[in-house]
């Protein structure tokens, strides 16, 4: 055997039997090898590189002493695969440097390590110097953007910011390029001198690299946002952004690294408010409101406080978010209703804080919430139909005065905990539905309300409340400096609470972030509507056509109008379902005198309708229709819930199909828009009178969108059913006899 292929052989041996983790510290290796740089046959260094394309990695080496060495390269796949292996033999006179190169042309995608072995020439090989190692991401191309990895340097002097934002990517990415999209608006700026703009990635499953995303968001990942590009600093591999662990192990990183006079941190993702933030996708996590506040608290001696702590989520700007992280910060940015997916112009933001990189926390949230606004109009103006801009909310708050907040609200709860008796459980709830409302669908709901406007309405059920009512108003007022709103939450102040008191055992683990005695009030209220088993009374008949009678209104919650179309000899065909405001059929003593028309809620694109199930209800000042419905668009196919106010002479304004709220308490930051060729199914259900195990869901469509897409009421001909549902407050309903009707 030659002595070249037998000192191969040995070194691969010696280099197969190093473990991967193999670093020795503490001993004074001879030689010295540099970080490996990867560059492409033009020099330009990279860290993302396309498949089959030539790449060459390159070290200097530095010895103390004359010594003749092997450079082994050791390159594997994310299998622990070697997929290269070369050696390059020298010889180094004491003090000496060398480049050492290696090329290679990856075939397949994925992430790669590389590692660089400096080994003595004898016949039994010995480690001469630490191994040093690259990480290396292989993608389909790198056309898209040139993203670079040069050596970061800071400026000597301190920048005036540094922007945080902890990006969850989740189904946000992985299903419509949003983490992409905004990470573009950021390198439409990018970091300047004065403003340092950092990113860390991760949580979504699904969402390697491709011809339109540039980074790999199935691996937790920390960038440099710069200006056309995007340096990758580190690849943490998999991480789960749902822990605290390592939401702090970023801020962490990013105070110490780009070091500046003021911090912004924003989280980027879903929310939903008492229930937390983010879902981690790959592990399927979210971070708690106590998790949130543990991370930010193990970062205290790193920074003095946050100037800016925002969310670029739906459902954050919640009084018990605001109080987990006032310590940490002077103000917070957040929505108390739902996002659509394009959140926040970050574009806007940093071209502001590079036009005043001095700017303080307030002047700069103001920024954020105006640029959210024009945002979201132009975003809502590229369709036809669609308003989702009337559905936003954003506001500034000044954390240093939610503790005011907290202790008026508080002394507010102290008081219904000594009266919550059956009677006010009854008028709180009803206080409640008349309250601005936020992540509702129709059949559910996020739980949280306008603090401000449940306050003022709990002063007009209760006069003799004014004493606890007015510091509440007065400490919301104080602690929203900047707000703004849609025309469809015109009750929107600026900061919600979470009050529900129906839906109370799936919200039971995260009561424990309310403040006050809102949990005693809320376990007090449950109770009394536990112990309440007595349907509201329900006394109607029908004559020439025209139902009267009366519904008991004591603690009635909502009417609901079933219409059934009769199919077979005993099987119908529920083809509307209408959730109604009570106010629709009866005055307020509950006398009833109604006169259907014989036309049931319909899907509409064109001449083609299709009958559907349909919730109307009166959310604060303004009435709702929420249509449960799967819809085919070119990058969403599932349920979701078509979202609509109705005005007062009976028009439908689009304003977005909403998919809502997941298992984790999520609500999806997604207001879609629906654009001609999308394709919508509507539901009706089937039972059967005679056999009660029978029960069908029956699709009808699909309805191709057109312009004209709508609800409508429609006639269909044939034999029908109706019947008048009232429910209470405890979920007891009775129902009306069946009154039966034939449409001609």
């Amino acid at each position: 055997m030659a002595k070249n292929h037998y000192f191969l052989a040995v070194a691969v041996v010696a280099i197969l039997l190093i473990p991967s983790t193999f670093r020795a510290e503490g001993i004074d290796f001879p030689v010295k090898s540099t970080e490996l740089e990867i560059t492409n046959s033009d020099g330009i260094v990279l860290n993302i590189i396309g498949k089959n394309n030539e790449v060459h990695l390159t070290s200097t080496i530095t010895t103390t002493t004359q010594t003749e060495f092997v450079a082994v390269m050791d390159l594997r796949n994310e299998n622990g695969i070697t997929e290269l292996l070369k050696w390059q033999k020298g010889m180094l006179d004491d003090k000496e440097s060398t480049d050492v190169s290696f090329s290679w042309k990856p075939n397949e995608t994925g992430d790669y390590e590389a590692k660089l072995f400096v080994l003595s020439s004898f016949d039994g090989p010995k480690v001469l110097s630490n191994p040093t190692n690259a990480k290396i991401i292989v993608a389909e191309n790198s056309v898209a953007y040139e993203i670079t990895a040069p050596a970061i340097t800071n400026s000597p002097k301190l920048a005036d910011y540094t922007v945080m934002v902890y990006m969850v990517a989740s189904d946000l990415e992985s299903e419509g390029y949003f983490a992409t999209a905004d990470i573009e608006e950021m390198m439409a700026v990018g970091s300047t001198p004065e403003v340092n703009v950092v990113v860390e990635t991760g949580g979504a499953a699904n969402a390697k690299i491709d011809d339109k995303r540039f980074i790999d968001f199935t691996k937790v990942q920390r960038h440099k946002i710069e200006q056309g590009k995007v340096t990758t600093i580190e690849n943490l591999g998999e991480q789960n952004m749902g822990d605290p662990r390592t939401l702090s192990s970023f801020i962490s990183w990013a105070a110490e690294e780009f070091p500046a006079n003021k911090y912004v941190i924003i989280l980027w993702d879903h929310g939903n408010g008492l229930h937390g933030f983010g879902k981690d996708d790959i592990f399927n996590d979210n971070l708690t409101l106590n998790e949130i506040n543990e991370a930010f608290g193990n970062n205290v001696t790193v920074y003095e406080k946050f100037e800016i702590i925002g969310f670029d989520a739906c459902l954050m700007a919640s009084v018990e978010v605001a109080n987990r992280v006032a310590p940490f910060g002077n103000y917070f940015v957040a929505s108390e209703e739902l996002e659509p997916a394009w959140g926040w112009d970050y574009s806007a933001i940093l071209a502001s804080m590079t036009k005043t990189p001095t700017q303080d926390g307030l002047s700069l949230g103001k920024v954020i919430v105006d640029s959210y606004v024009e945002h979201s109009k132009f975003n809502s103006g590229l369709h036809e139909n669609y308003d989702a801009d009337k559905t936003i909310t954003l506001s500034v708050i000044d954390l240093a005065k939610v503790p005011d907040v907290v202790k008026a609200t508080s002394k507010l709860s102290d008081w219904f905990d000594l009266h919550m008796d059956r009677e006010h459980t009854y008028s709180l709830a009803k206080t409640i539905r008349g309250t601005e409302r936020y992540g509702e669908s129709g059949q559910d709901s996020s739980g949280h309300l306008d603090l401000y406007s449940l306050t003022d309405n709990i002063g007009k059920q209760f006069p003799d409340m004014e004493v606890f009512v007015s510091p509440v108003k007065k400490s919301i007022a104080d602690a929203v400096v900047y707000t703004a709103n849609g025309q469809a939450k015109p009750d929107a102040h600026g900061i919600s609470m979470y009050m529900q008191i129906e839906e109370y055992e799936g919200n039971a683990p995260y009561l424990q972030y309310i403040t006050g005695n809102w949990i005693s009030t809320l376990e007090k209220s449950r109770k009394h509507l536990e112990n309440d088993i007595t349907p509201p009374r329900v006394v109607l008949q029908m004559n020439d056509e025209i139902i009267q009678g009366s519904i008991s209104t004591e603690d009635l919650a909502d009417i609901s109008l079933m219409v059934l179309h009769d199919s077979e000899e005993t099987r119908v065909e529920l083809v509307s379902f209408q959730q109604q405001d009570p106010s629709s059929i009866m005055d307020s003593d509950g006398e009833v005198d109604f006169t259907w028309n014989k036309e049931v809620m319909s899907l509409c694109s064109g001449p083609d309708c299709e009958p559907t199930l349909a919730f109307i209800e009166k959310n604060g000042s303004i009435q709702y229709a929420y249509y449960p419905v799967t819809v085919e668009t070119e990058n969403f196919t599932g349920s979701t819930i078509l979202i609509y106010t109705i005005n007062a002479n009976g028009e439908f304004d689009f304003l977005g199909a909403w998919p809502g709220i997941d298992e984790q308490g999520n609500a999806a930051r997604q207001l879609l828009a629906l654009v001609p060729g999308d394709r919508v199914y509507s539901y009706t259900y089937e039972f059967d009178w005679a056999d009660s195990s029978y029960f069908q869901v029956v699709e009808h469509g699909p309805l191709t969108v057109q312009d004209n897409f709508g609800p409508d009421y429609r006639s269909f001909t044939g034999q029908y059913t109706m019947i008048i549902q009232a429910c209470d407050f405890s979920n007891n309903c009775s129902y009306s006899e069946a009154f039966a009707f034939q449409v001609e």
